[in-house]
């Protein structure tokens, strides 16, 4: 039995037609697995930047609670603590001498200095600013308390990061020492880290 030219030609056409429909919808197939690929590739860079900021992060725990700097913050802490003068009530010069009667001027740069350099990293975006202030916060709002006005006064620009992490950590720290109550009645603070509060940065 033979067929048709004209049925030969219609089963061509269908044939054609077919794999027509087929390649483009492979097309459609290879551009979607192409922008699946892309975004997956987009969610891993961003989740081995922030596994690099946490890491980053935590490299500055690590050095602030090592020598030197541990050392230095001990030596300011342990100072204050064991203070028995009246100190004068204007706070720039109660620092001013607290710092000289301790000999506490190398120690106070020292530190100042540290959170100078953590709050750099976070300024660019290389160390993360909610983990450090809740691994340092209390550090910051420590230093900054014993030796921020002077550092502010006699070193500057260090402790101008200092100065900066204290704006983010202090109204923190404040809030999460009020009554379960309180903290119900308003929310949370958010301040935002001042972009170059260093005038390196």
């Amino acid at each position: 039995m033979t067929t048709s030219p004209s049925t030969n030609s219609s089963c061509k056409l269908r044939l054609l037609g077919w794999m027509e429909r087929a390649k483009r919808i492979l097309d459609v197939l290879a551009a979607l697995a192409t922008i699946i690929a892309i975004l997956f590739a987009v969610i891993q860079y961003y989740k081995i930047e922030a596994d690099g900021r946490v890491t980053e992060t935590l490299t500055y725990v690590a050095r602030f609670n090592s020598d030197p700097v541990s050392g230095s913050f001990k030596q300011i802490y342990e100072a204050w603590a064991t203070l028995r003068t009246p100190m004068p009530s204007d706070p720039l010069e109660a620092e001013r001498q607290f710092v000289e009667e301790h000999d506490l001027n190398w120690s106070t740069v020292q530190v100042g200095d540290f959170f100078d350099q953590l709050y750099i990293c976070i300024e660019r975006d290389l160390c993360d600013e909610d983990l450090a202030i809740t691994m340092l916060g209390r550090d910051v709002v420590t230093t900054y308390s014993l030796t921020g006005r002077y550092l502010a006064a006699s070193a500057w620009p260090t402790g101008c990061g200092l100065r900066a992490l204290w704006g983010v950590a202090k109204p923190r720290l404040d809030y999460s020492q009020l009554s379960s109550a309180k903290r119900r009645e308003q929310s949370a603070p958010r301040p935002v880290l001042p972009a170059n509060a260093c005038p390196l940065v």
